[in-house]
């Protein structure tokens, strides 16, 4: 039996929603836990809502091109390194863990849409994702060690999961127009049903 273009493209991203209702591993279950730059590259790793969110900004800012695909970047880490800060002021705001999964799903949308979206308004909206995910990372700072090499950390493992997007979108743009977008689109689509079963996982 063959297998259909549309079908190899989308078996990675199908794999991925697997493990998602299969072994979803939060992020954010560890507060105080961690004390060094160590750990703070390995948090934004450890779950998959930060992991498709930062992918997606780099993607999403490969697709929009020009000085897009420095500006979500920078507007991100900043973003949510300062977000991460006052964070440690504001406490206790209900709802954040459903909140990033609904930045899952809204940022598989923006990919969805593609070439199609303006910077103006992707740029305000991944300034939201970028406070909502520099919030959860404030509860995960170290009771003990320092918390700047810490920040230093996910800061570090953020951007590189940036650069890691904005390469995966330049490989895509070397299989031609329309293979990349309707790429980007399936990305897009899989990254909103990932959304989608970790926000069903955050609800009481």
């Amino acid at each position: 039996m063959s297998i259909s273009h549309s079908e190899r493209i989308a078996a990675p991203f199908a794999a991925v929603l697997m493990l998602a209702f299969s072994s979803y591993a939060s992020a954010h279950s560890e507060t105080g836990l961690h004390a060094d730059f160590y750990h703070g590259v390995v948090h934004p790793l450890s779950g998959l809502d930060h992991v498709a969110v930062m992918l997606g900004v780099g993607m999403l800012a490969w697709l929009l091109a020009g000085k897009a695909r420095w500006q979500l970047p920078l507007a991100f880490v900043l973003i949510m390194a300062g977000s991460a800060f006052a964070a440690s002021f504001v406490t206790g705001l209900p709802w954040v863990e459903s909140a990033i999964a609904l930045s899952v799903v809204a940022m598989g949308l923006l990919l969805a849409r593609g070439k199609t979206l303006s910077i103006a308004l992707a740029l305000p909206l991944v300034g939201l994702f970028a406070l909502l995910h520099g919030y959860a990372h404030s509860p995960q700072m170290p009771v003990s060690g320092s918390g700047l090499s810490y920040g230093a950390g996910f800061i570090l493992a953020t951007a590189a999961l940036h650069a890691t997007g904005l390469l995966t979108g330049a490989g895509l743009s070397q299989l031609g127009q329309l293979p990349s977008l309707a790429i980007s689109r399936v990305a897009g689509i899989g990254m909103s049903v990932l959304g989608i079963a970790l926000l069903l996982g955050t609800l009481p």
